[in-house]
């Protein structure tokens, strides 16, 4: 998910992880799964704000 500059710090981006949670919830799935860049100091911040738990990554190989 991507809110473009603009738009950002308007609640955009909290509408729509909140929508994601909902669209889960009413298809009975355990969890979500998101990804971001260690770079990307805005969408940490916004997930740190909400319901989002941190994983650390792990690497499969």
């Amino acid at each position: 998910m991507i809110v473009g500059k603009p738009y950002q710090s308007q609640g955009i981006g909290s509408a729509l992880l909140l929508e994601a949670k909902n669209w889960a919830n009413n298809r009975n799935l355990d969890y979500l799964e998101l990804s971001v860049l260690s770079e990307s100091a805005g969408a940490i911040t916004l997930y740190e704000k909400t319901w989002v738990q941190r994983y650390e990554p792990y690497n499969a190989f």
